[in-house]
């Protein structure tokens, strides 16, 4: 054969075979994208305040729920399958997503996104729930506690000055439209320090709160600042 320069084999206008290609291992290629689940938590006191037919929580708060309310808790989780998701409680044990329909007829179960259902929430309920990603995977809590109505509409009452008829309407047009309300919270003074004469110190809680419809978020002392809102004294 005869090797000629390169210029001569473009007299036919035709473009070079390449001199590599690209190969596909599944099994390294699995390896090199490979990354821990995530767990996306939300932190925030959630209090139900007056009975409504079902609530959405996720993993991260702080719940006070009144019995016989129907509860959806996420768990999002990214680069795992939600399917997969293991929920944990120490008094009901572990649940999964299993895909069967006779399930969905239990009063607790997990649904193929990964959330957890409770139909009607009671006193067994209440405690620390799980989600686990994987046996030794990353894992996040929601922790539930039994409200009681009684005690639940008496305090609403009292501590909240901004309760009225607009934020009491179910309307779902009035509650698209309502604003956000966010307030400082006080609670009560402690007793003096000093029981009788000098001078002593009392002290309070003052939280900042998001008032709804049925029930109250604590949030951060920041949402209220952004708000221009002035901080009461603690002590």
């Amino acid at each position: 054969y005869l090797e000629l320069p390169k210029p001569a084999c473009y007299i036919g206008r035709k473009p070079p075979p390449s001199i590599w290609r690209r190969c596909f291992l599944p099994e390294k290629s699995a390896l090199c994208t490979q990354k821990d689940p995530v767990i996306d938590e939300v932190k925030m006191v959630v209090v139900q305040m007056r009975a409504v037919r079902r609530m959405r929580l996720q993993v991260g708060q702080e719940a006070y729920i009144l019995p016989g309310t129907r509860l959806s808790i996420k768990c999002p989780v990214k680069f795992f399958p939600g399917s997969n998701l293991i929920w944990k409680h120490k008094g009901e044990g572990n649940l999964t997503f299993t895909g069967h329909l006779s399930n969905r007829a239990s009063n607790r179960f997990v649904g193929k996104s990964g959330h957890l259902v409770i139909r009607r929430f009671s006193k067994i309920d209440a405690g620390e729930w799980r989600c686990h990603a994987g046996p030794e995977g990353t894992s996040a809590a929601i922790m539930l506690h039994y409200n009681l109505p009684s005690q639940g509409l008496s305090d609403w009452a009292a501590r909240n000055a901004k309760r009225n008829t607009e934020m009491q309407n179910e309307d779902p047009a009035i509650v698209m439209t309502r604003q956000k309300l966010v307030q400082w919270v006080e609670g009560a003074w402690s007793n003096c320090s000093v029981p009788c004469g000098g001078r002593g110190v009392q002290t309070r809680n003052v939280r900042c709160e998001l008032l709804d419809t049925g029930v109250y978020h604590v949030l951060d002392d920041s949402e209220c600042q952004q708000q221009f809102l002035v901080k009461p004294k603690t002590q």
